[in-house]
Protein backbone atom coordinates (compact mmCIF):
# COMPACT_ATOMS: atom_id res chain seq x y z
CA UNK A 1 0.00 0.00 0.00
CA UNK A 2 1.55 3.25 -1.12
CA UNK A 3 1.52 6.17 2.10
CA UNK A 4 2.11 9.12 0.08
CA UNK A 5 2.63 12.53 2.36
CA UNK A 6 0.59 15.44 1.48
CA UNK A 7 1.23 19.21 2.29
CA UNK A 8 -1.44 20.47 4.69
CA UNK A 9 -3.96 22.43 3.00
CA UNK A 10 -6.56 25.30 3.50
CA UNK A 11 -9.78 25.49 1.74
CA UNK A 12 -9.37 29.03 0.76
CA UNK A 13 -6.39 28.73 -0.87
CA UNK A 14 -7.37 26.31 -3.38
CA UNK A 15 -8.87 27.02 -6.84
CA UNK A 16 -12.63 26.50 -6.53
CA UNK A 17 -14.02 23.68 -9.61
CA UNK A 18 -17.73 25.73 -10.53
CA UNK A 19 -20.04 22.64 -10.72
CA UNK A 20 -23.37 24.54 -11.53
CA UNK A 21 -23.81 26.83 -8.99
CA UNK A 22 -21.46 24.69 -6.39
CA UNK A 23 -17.79 25.97 -5.54
CA UNK A 24 -16.00 22.28 -5.03
CA UNK A 25 -12.21 23.09 -3.37
CA UNK A 26 -10.59 19.80 -4.26
CA UNK A 27 -8.59 19.32 -0.81
CA UNK A 28 -6.74 15.68 -0.68
CA UNK A 29 -6.97 13.40 -3.26
CA UNK A 30 -5.33 10.12 -3.19
CA UNK A 31 -4.92 6.94 -2.03
CA UNK A 32 -8.51 5.45 -2.43
CA UNK A 33 -10.11 8.77 -1.34
CA UNK A 34 -11.01 12.11 -2.32
CA UNK A 35 -11.92 15.15 0.05
CA UNK A 36 -13.79 18.22 -1.11
CA UNK A 37 -14.70 21.59 0.39
CA UNK A 38 -17.87 22.69 -1.12
CA UNK A 39 -20.05 25.53 -0.86
CA UNK A 40 -23.09 26.52 -2.55
CA UNK A 41 -25.96 29.34 -2.06
CA UNK A 42 -29.74 28.60 -1.57
CA UNK A 43 -31.85 26.03 -2.95
CA UNK A 44 -29.02 24.40 -4.77
CA UNK A 45 -27.98 20.81 -5.39
CA UNK A 46 -28.15 17.81 -8.31
CA UNK A 47 -30.87 16.36 -9.57
CA UNK A 48 -31.69 12.39 -8.05
CA UNK A 49 -28.39 10.61 -9.39
CA UNK A 50 -25.95 7.73 -8.56
CA UNK A 51 -22.36 6.54 -9.11
CA UNK A 52 -19.58 4.09 -8.69
CA UNK A 53 -17.89 6.28 -5.35
CA UNK A 54 -18.98 6.29 -2.02
CA UNK A 55 -19.73 9.63 -1.12
CA UNK A 56 -20.40 11.43 2.69
CA UNK A 57 -21.05 14.78 3.98
CA UNK A 58 -20.40 16.48 7.09
CA UNK A 59 -22.18 19.86 7.44
CA UNK A 60 -19.71 23.11 8.98
CA UNK A 61 -22.16 25.76 7.87
CA UNK A 62 -26.07 25.94 7.03
CA UNK A 63 -28.62 23.25 6.81
CA UNK A 64 -28.59 20.63 3.85
CA UNK A 65 -31.31 18.58 2.93
CA UNK A 66 -30.50 14.57 1.55
CA UNK A 67 -32.30 12.03 0.05
CA UNK A 68 -30.71 8.67 -0.24
CA UNK A 69 -32.24 5.11 -1.10
CA UNK A 70 -35.48 7.17 -1.22
CA UNK A 71 -35.30 8.55 2.82
CA UNK A 72 -34.63 11.89 3.27
CA UNK A 73 -33.06 13.42 6.21
CA UNK A 74 -31.93 17.28 7.51
CA UNK A 75 -28.47 17.75 8.03
CA UNK A 76 -27.18 20.66 10.09
CA UNK A 77 -23.99 21.80 11.45
CA UNK A 78 -21.76 19.32 12.81
CA UNK A 79 -24.30 16.29 11.41
CA UNK A 80 -23.18 13.92 8.54
CA UNK A 81 -24.40 11.12 6.56
CA UNK A 82 -22.69 8.48 4.22
CA UNK A 83 -24.20 7.81 0.92
CA UNK A 84 -23.01 4.09 -0.41
CA UNK A 85 -22.16 3.80 -4.25
CA UNK A 86 -24.65 2.89 -6.93
CA UNK A 87 -27.84 4.52 -4.32
CA UNK A 88 -29.64 7.61 -5.74
CA UNK A 89 -29.33 10.49 -4.08
CA UNK A 90 -29.63 14.10 -3.87
CA UNK A 91 -29.18 17.00 -1.77
CA UNK A 92 -30.57 20.72 -1.57
CA UNK A 93 -28.79 23.48 0.15
CA UNK A 94 -32.14 24.54 2.94
CA UNK A 95 -30.49 27.59 4.41
CA UNK A 96 -29.50 31.25 2.65
CA UNK A 97 -26.33 29.45 1.74
CA UNK A 98 -23.80 26.18 3.23
CA UNK A 99 -20.53 24.73 3.42
CA UNK A 100 -19.63 21.08 4.36
CA UNK A 101 -16.89 18.33 3.31
CA UNK A 102 -17.71 15.75 0.70
CA UNK A 103 -15.36 12.81 0.60
CA UNK A 104 -15.71 10.34 -1.78
CA UNK A 105 -13.73 6.79 -2.28
CA UNK A 106 -12.86 5.00 -5.09
CA UNK A 107 -13.25 3.62 -7.49
CA UNK A 108 -14.76 6.92 -8.61
CA UNK A 109 -13.83 9.80 -10.00
CA UNK A 110 -15.33 12.57 -8.28
CA UNK A 111 -12.28 14.98 -8.88
CA UNK A 112 -12.49 13.86 -12.11
CA UNK A 113 -16.60 14.24 -12.64
CA UNK A 114 -16.16 17.96 -11.12
CA UNK A 115 -12.98 18.67 -13.24
CA UNK A 116 -14.80 17.52 -16.73
CA UNK A 117 -17.76 20.26 -15.91
CA UNK A 118 -15.63 23.34 -14.63
CA UNK A 119 -13.54 22.81 -17.95
CA UNK A 120 -16.83 22.62 -20.32
CA UNK A 121 -19.64 24.21 -18.56
CA UNK A 122 -20.66 27.95 -19.87
CA UNK A 123 -21.84 29.10 -16.45
CA UNK A 124 -24.13 27.76 -13.62
CA UNK A 125 -26.75 26.94 -16.01
CA UNK A 126 -25.41 24.79 -18.40
CA UNK A 127 -26.96 21.98 -17.63
CA UNK A 128 -25.90 20.58 -21.44
CA UNK A 129 -22.25 20.34 -20.28
CA UNK A 130 -23.39 18.79 -16.55
CA UNK A 131 -25.24 16.11 -18.92
CA UNK A 132 -22.57 15.27 -20.83
CA UNK A 133 -19.74 15.45 -18.09
CA UNK A 134 -21.91 12.89 -16.39
CA UNK A 135 -21.84 10.38 -19.75
CA UNK A 136 -18.30 10.48 -19.82
CA UNK A 137 -17.85 10.15 -15.83
CA UNK A 138 -20.59 7.02 -14.80
CA UNK A 139 -23.13 9.98 -13.18
CA UNK A 140 -26.38 8.28 -13.87
CA UNK A 141 -29.46 10.70 -13.51
CA UNK A 142 -32.72 9.39 -12.12
CA UNK A 143 -34.78 11.33 -15.09
CA UNK A 144 -34.37 9.63 -18.15
CA UNK A 145 -34.77 12.73 -19.81
CA UNK A 146 -31.51 14.15 -18.37
CA UNK A 147 -29.22 10.68 -19.87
Amino acid sequence: MSTSLQPKRRADDVTALRVMTEEMRPLLVGDGYQMFDVRAPQSSGPPPHQHPWDESYVVLEGELWVSRGGEETTLQVGEAIRVPAGVVHAYRVLSEGARWLTTSSFPGGALDFFSDVDETSNGPGDVKALIEAAKRNNVKFADPALG
